[in-house]
């Protein structure tokens, strides 16, 4: 019995009191960041190593293209926060184009719209659209 208390009593005089295991493992992960070369070996090692591997074995091949003693979980949560940011800025850049588009639209339709509406029956037959396939 004396040989575990001086296991315990030795593992303890490397944590602060009061920190358990599990504390001080999520604290290395918070301190640590990705700089930007962890990144492009992410975005290379995410694109280069086949999608037909077992998943598994893809992310710890992924993580050890990486390297920087990143896990494949960490690797794999990175590849998934930066996946969705590329989603939510082309959503963001396709409802800017929406909206630049729409404008002019808008804008012509008011205008054009009111020619045209004028010009309803000689417009169906001059552009050929749908009075010229009555006709025939």
């Amino acid at each position: 019995m004396s040989k575990s208390t001086s296991r315990s009593e030795d593992k303890s005089a490397y944590r602060e009191p009061g920190e358990s295991k599990s504390s001080s493992r999520s604290r290395e992960k918070v301190d640590k960041t990705w700089s930007k070369a962890d990144l492009s070996a992410l975005k290379r090692a995410v694109h280069d190593v086949p999608t037909t591997l077992e998943k598994q074995e893809r992310w710890k091949q992924i993580a050890e293209a990486v390297g920087g003693g990143w896990s494949k979980r960490e690797c794999y949560d990175k590849a998934k926060e930066l996946k969705e940011a590329r989603a939510a800025r082309k959503r963001e850049e396709a409802l800017k184009a929406e909206s630049k588009d729409a404008s002019p639209t808008a804008a012509d339709s008011s205008t054009g719209g009111g020619d045209r509406a004028g010009a309803g029956g000689s417009g169906g037959t001059r552009g050929g659209g749908g009075g010229g396939v009555t006709t025939l």
